[in-house]
C-alpha cells in the first residue's frame, strides 16, 4: 500500500478538482469503500522518479487508479487505445452475431462510436502531454 496522505492534502486535491482526472466521475472523500472515493495519484509515478509534491499529485477514482498502475496517463491511454484496436474484431463479431439474430446491427453507428471513444482518449492524452 502506498503512502497515506494527510487529510489536508486530500482536501486540497479534492477542492482543486472534485472529478476523476481520467474519466470525469465525481469524486467524494467520505466513503472509503466507494468506487468514486478520491485516490491520490502521482502524475509521474514514484517508481519512475516522481515526487509526492502537490504539483505531481491529482485525484482519480478507484477503478481508474487501479487500472493505470505506475504508467503515465499518456502511456495508459495509448494502452487503452491499442486494446480497443486489438479487441475490435472480437467485439464487432460478437455484436454482429447478437444483433444479426435480432436484426439490428449497424456497422456505421458502431464505427462512429468507436472512433468517438478513441478520439476522446487521444485528445485527453494530448492535453495531458501538453501540461
Amino acid at each position: 500500500m502506498g503512502k497515506q496522505f494527510s487529510p489536508t492534502t486530500r482536501k486540497k486535491i479534492f477542492i482543486q478538482n472534485n472529478k476523476c482526472e481520467m474519466c470525469g466521475r465525481l469524486l467524494q472523500i467520505d466513503d472509503f469503500l466507494a468506487d468514486n472515493y478520491l485516490q491520490i495519484d502521482h502524475l509521474v509515478a514514484k517508481t519512475k522518479g516522481g515526487k509526492s509534491n502537490f504539483s505531481n499529485l491529482r485525484g482519480l477514482c478507484r477503478p481508474c487508479n487501479a487500472s493505470k498502475g505506475n504508467r503515465t496517463s499518456l502511456d495508459f491511454l495509448y494502452t487503452i487505445e491499442n486494446s480497443i484496436k486489438r479487441i475490435n474484431p472480437t467485439i464487432i463479431n460478437n455484436i454482429k452475431a447478437y444483433e444479426a439474430k435480432n436484426g439490428i446491427f449497424d456497422k456505421e453507428i458502431y464505427d462512429a462510436k468507436l472512433k468517438q471513444i478513441i478520439t476522446l482518449f487521444l485528445k485527453t492524452a494530448k492535453e495531458l502531454s501538453d501540461d
